[in-house]
């Protein structure tokens, strides 16, 4: 179910060249691991994966079957860390909305986790789009529920707001 854009081939690589981005997992630990739904969460513009501990763990003390994945993107919190060795580790450019979507579904897949929500604020949220149009585009795996908060989902012109293509 591929389409014409990408080929497994490419999905494989461009998975293969991104680096893991720093994240913290947080479960609540009522029900055991294999049997945890995923929810990613992705902070927006100079923002970190500290942002959401507070609402992650009340996520999963008010529903043990859920863990949370809180990234770091490229260029943010601890993956900023590791500027220096960023492009060793994967993080070269084009630092683009879909790249931070790769890194997102190569961190998934180097975690062995396969999301089942995925929720974006602001800058969190366009790569949040952005994951979802390259697993429609792609048939890279996607999250069935994809929330984006304080976040525009197209681009603001002067005239109002056009759909992002």
């Amino acid at each position: 179910l591929w389409s014409a854009h990408f080929s497994a081939a490419m999905i494989q690589q461009s998975l293969v060249r991104v680096g893991l981005l720093a994240h913290e997992v947080i479960r609540g630990g009522a029900v055991s691991q294999q049997s945890l739904r995923t929810c990613v969460l992705v902070h927006g513009l100079l923002g970190s994966s500290k942002n959401w501990r507070v609402p992650a763990k009340r996520l999963v003390e008010s529903h043990p079957e859920w863990q949370v994945l809180s990234v770091d993107l490229r260029g943010h919190g601890e993956t900023s860390v590791r500027t220096k060795k960023a492009q060793a580790e994967g993080f070269s450019p084009p630092h683009t909305m879909e790249s931070c979507a790769w890194d997102i579904y190569s961190t998934l897949q180097q975690l062995g986790l396969k999301a089942d929500a995925v929720v974006g604020h602001s800058l969190g949220g366009k790569v949040a789009l952005k994951m979802l149009e390259l697993g429609v585009q792609s048939g890279a795996p996607m999250a069935p529920r994809t929330w984006v908060l304080d976040s525009l989902p197209g681009l603001l012109t002067r005239g109002g707001l056009e759909a992002a293509s």
